[in-house]
């Protein structure tokens, strides 16, 4: 794969610079099939929130662009404060704003971690001179050898002086700037000194992967690294993909919602957004999918909007809107997800082997092998990358992984009759999700309805149907009037006459409730980021897999990561490495 781009803008404004560079991309690699297109990346500090308005605004008066600016502009929702990842022509494209609000914005960049090769320099306060402090603080944020654009100004002098003294050479290259102003300057970071670099912006080369494990987060890791250049070999101890626990007939996709917009809330949104692409990239929608909203609804109405998101921010309403009758999330979803892990391993570059329960691992010179029981290896890489849940710990003896604990649960899942009126998904005190479609053809005419899920401490194999039965009616009569009165009785009558299925699977849960993602301390090896682990989404698979897979390549690529940096600290396997290991 061809190196990956990198560009930072320090003042996104309406986008003009990111859809000349998006539009240079599209016609440097039009004739280049899609999985062999290589990544672009563009990071840009915004104060406010672009409004899709004004990016409109910007195609009407560009026409060249318009077509980027309709795809950009129907991108623009959620933006609250913080870092959104914004992916395009199928993940190949990748925009992350990072909204600054009223926050100041060089601590804010102090939340990025990347590698620029490419900089747009314009003060983020527009009318603002540059310090050399604020210079540096963008210096840092740049690879050795980065071009640089400098927006002109009325007198450059000053300015010039603080860009030689932050290490950048003065430099014109035709090619950059015949697409922004003739009388641009250019100039390259070239500091006289050594630069010294995080072992976390480290980039490691593609060639072959082991992904153990082929339920949500297997499929999603794989998928991540296959677009990346990667081989990758994914192994179950299942026939097919989606065995476990990701077999859940359907699943609902929504964010979390805290008072205090906690770490868990901003996480949940970063996941569903990165979930709803992937959805909308790769499966079909009404059959796989279904943009529906739902409502969360608890009886203490305990759980409300942060204080902070306000009326006033146009794009907060997408991710939720406080009501009497609880808070409406519109951006939620039903979605299958072994729909979504047959899409993700249907990749040209991953192979999937069935019926390989995987026992232990060997180092083999600089590659990993993976046994069998019997000490046959199933497969041999140089990266092995671990998504087993709760037999993670039985696979790397001694690692770090902190507490983990498996938590089995129950759904109930009954015919909902085409005729019912309409209704939408509820959550709270478990979920209920009406009007699924069928799989197939002969199924579309019988949509199901399903409710769930108990958390239940007992064996997986003694799980007894009659009580997630018993906890579905109870909470059928906690929805009340969250249901249409016609369906609420009819699928009451169900679950009465026992005219429904239950399905059963277990959840890995860590003690914070948030996954772990990231190199693990295991044994002695001179590539520790050679083992890695995805495991602990807990209830909510279907939230964090693609965010996590996109987490872990981006640091084994030296890729801007997809979520801010004390996030990422907050989900790195690295954060159990100094506590007290479980006996």
């Amino acid at each position: 794969m061809s190196a990956i781009e990198i560009h930072l803008d320090t003042r996104f404004d309406a986008g003009l610079s990111f859809l000349r560079v998006w539009q240079r991309w599209r016609d440097a690699h039009a004739s280049t099939p899609a999985p062999q297109r290589p990544l672009l990346h563009y990071v840009a500090l915004c104060k406010q929130a672009p409004s899709p308005e004004r990016v409109l605004a910007l195609g009407a008066t560009h026409l060249e662009f318009a077509s980027l600016t309709d795809a950009l502009a129907t991108s623009l929702w959620g933006l609250l404060p913080g870092l959104h990842r914004l992916p395009f022509e199928g993940g190949s494209v990748q925009l992350s704003l990072l909204v600054a609000a009223d926050a100041p914005w060089q601590p804010q960049l102090r939340q990025l971690s990347l590698q620029a090769t490419h900089l747009q320099l314009k003060h983020p306060d527009a009318g603002v001179e540059w310090s050399l402090d604020a210079i540096n603080s963008v210096a840092k944020l740049c690879q050795p050898g980065a071009l640089v654009w400098v927006e002109p100004g009325e007198d450059d002098t000053q300015l010039h002086a603080l860009l030689a003294q932050a290490g950048f050479a003065a430099e014109r290259t035709e090619r950059e700037t015949e697409h922004h102003n003739e009388h641009a300057r250019n100039f390259r970071y070239a500091p006289r000194w050594q630069v010294r670099r995080a072992a976390s912006q480290a980039t490691r080369d593609p060639s072959h992967a082991i992904v153990v494990g082929a339920g949500l987060t297997g499929a999603a890791v794989a998928h991540s690294l296959a677009r990346r250049g990667w081989r990758v070999t994914v192994l179950d101890a299942a026939a097919q993909p989606a065995q476990g626990a990701s077999s859940l007939p359907v699943g609902l996709l929504v964010p979390h919602v805290s008072p205090d917009d906690a770490l868990i809330s901003r996480a949940t949104r970063a996941g569903v957004r990165a979930t709803l692409h992937a959805a909308e990239t790769l499966l079909v929608q009404g059959r796989d999918w279904e943009l529906t909203g739902a409502l969360f609804s608890q009886h203490n109405r305990s759980r409300r909007l942060p204080a902070h998101w306000s009326a006033e921010n146009a794009h907060t309403d997408t991710w939720a809107q406080d009501r009497a009758d609880g808070v409406w999330h519109e951006r939620a979803a039903w979605i299958k997800p072994q729909a979504l892990v047959r899409s993700w391993l249907a990749h040209e570059r991953i192979r999937f082997i069935g019926n390989s329960a995987v026992a232990t691992l060997e180092k083999r010179g600089a590659d990993w092998a993976v046994l069998d029981a019997k000490g046959h290896a199933l497969a041999q890489a140089p990266l092995v990358v671990l998504c087993t849940a709760f037999a993670t710990r039985a696979l790397l003896p001694g690692a770090a992984l902190g507490a983990m604990d498996c938590v089995a649960g129950q759904v109930v899942t009954g015919h909902w009759q085409s005729d019912w009126p309409h209704a939408t998904p509820v959550s709270g005190e478990g979920h209920f999700i009406p009007a699924v479609s069928g799989d197939s053809a002969a199924d579309k005419a019988a949509p199901f309805w399903l409710s769930g899920s108990t958390y239940e401490r007992a064996p997986l194999a003694d799980l007894v149907a009659e009580h997630a039965i018993e906890s579905t009616a109870e909470r059928l009569k906690k929805l009340g009037s969250k249901l249409p009165a016609q369906a609420a009785t009819a699928v009451q009558a169900q679950l009465d006459s026992s005219q429904v299925s239950t399905w059963r699977g277990e959840r890995c849960t860590t003690s914070d409730r948030l996954p772990t993602v990231g190199p693990v301390v295991w044994q002695s090896t001179p590539d520790p980021a050679s083992v890695q682990v995805c495991i602990g989404m807990g209830s909510r698979g279907l939230t964090f897999a693609a965010l996590c897979a996109e987490l872990l390549a981006a640091q084994l690529h030296g890729e801007p990561w997809p979520v801010e940096r004390r996030m990422a600290q907050a989900l790195s396997s690295a954060r159990w490495h100094n506590r007290d290991r479980p006996v």
